[in-house]
């Protein structure tokens, strides 16, 4: 009956640590991929800031786009046109702040 018992537990310690580091892992995961997807909007902003400074502030608007859409694909990360908008929003009004 002991033996049972001792495996029981063994088997449920087992489990918890199984579900905790799969968590782990998810959030570690979550956390680069947003800081990847931060440092691709202000990588494209500064390259179009610093290469094209005789544009009007619609053409680098789309010259930013274009960079990232660019960047996302090369690194095969999927993200959707609002997605996108929210981070260089996000990026832009820290920059202005």
């Amino acid at each position: 009956m002991e033996y049972i018992l001792y495996r029981i537990i063994i088997l449920i310690m087992l489990l918890l640590i199984g579900i905790i580091g799969n968590k782990i892992k998810y959030i570690y995961d979550k956390k680069t991929s947003e800081e990847t997807k931060e440092k691709i909007v202000k990588y494209a902003v500064e390259a179009v800031d610093y290469f094209y400074t005789g544009l009007n502030d619609r053409d680098k608007e789309e010259k930013i786009k274009e960079y990232i859409n660019e960047l996302f694909n090369d690194k095969n990360i999927n993200v959707t046109d609002i997605e996108k908008q929210i981070l260089l929003g996000n990026y832009l009004n820290k920059k202005k702040n």
